[in-house]
């Protein structure tokens, strides 16, 4: 498993999460990220909702049988100053 956290851009912070598991299909990943999957957990759904309601960002999987599956959230950010003191 790896996970990366990078600035993508000027105002976006992308964190991957990234196995080299079985994988998946496309059509089982599109199915998770839609309200009526229903898997145990939390579920990708939910966390897709919440990021998109709290930060405005947004949720992708990669995924590829047998050869693993990349979890990719962008997030905006706001840039702030630093000041000394």
């Amino acid at each position: 498993m790896r996970l990366a956290v990078r600035e993508e851009q000027p105002s976006v912070i992308r964190i991957a999460v990234e196995d080299n598991g079985c994988g998946m299909s496309r059509t089982k990943a599109e199915q998770l990220l839609k309200p009526e999957a229903n898997h145990k957990g939390v579920g990708l759904f939910n966390i897709n909702q919440r990021i998109k309601l709290i930060y405005g960002g947004s949720l992708r999987i990669d995924s590829e049988e047998s050869m693993g599956t990349k979890v990719t959230f962008d997030i905006p950010v706001e840039p702030t100053k630093i000041t000394g003191g």
